[in-house]
């Protein structure tokens, strides 16, 4: 039980982090309520007594992220009316995300690979090297968190 309400507490300071992503008005008005369903997904993953569930419930997650984060950032770069002249943000996004699920997606296969486990079917590899990439993402978003908190506490004590 300890390690379901980790994994709950972990997704959700995660998910929220991610929220960041979005302009500044998208999280203003959206924000409580997508951490909210997000919330109540982890809860019902977890009530099916599989972590692997949650793996997989990331997966939707960051696919959805991929997709929708660009996608408002350009709305939002249209509404300023700067499209044209400052689209390297939603540029730089795209491939940021692309790069980052690529590189998680190959490491989640090397470590499917390596684990000793035969797997029946293609399936089923498949699945173990998309958990693996998601908990290869989520300790990166972990270690994004304790970065950022560490460069915090440093220009703090910097301005002092």
């Amino acid at each position: 039980m300890a390690l379901e309400h980790w994994a709950l507490a972990c997704s959700d300071r995660c998910y929220d982090e991610l929220l960041s992503l979005y302009p500044l008005e998208f999280r203003i008005r959206f924000r409580k309520e997508m951490c909210q369903v997000f919330r109540d997904c982890c809860r019902d993953e977890v009530e099916k007594g599989s972590l692997l569930a949650m793996a997989g419930l990331w997966i939707r997650t960051l696919v959805d992220l991929a997709i929708s984060i660009p996608r408002e950032r350009g709305r939002a770069l249209a509404l300023d009316g700067g499209a044209l002249e400052s689209t390297s943000g939603f540029v730089e996004t795209v491939v940021i995300l692309s790069i980052i699920g690529s590189h998680l997606l190959v490491a989640g296969t090397g470590i499917a690979f390596y684990l000793p486990r035969t797997y029946e079917t293609t399936r089923g590899f498949m699945m173990m090297s998309f958990a693996m990439a998601a908990v290869l993402g989520g300790l990166g978003v972990a270690c994004s968190l304790v970065l950022s908190r560490f460069r915090q506490i440093r220009c703090r004590l910097i301005e002092f």
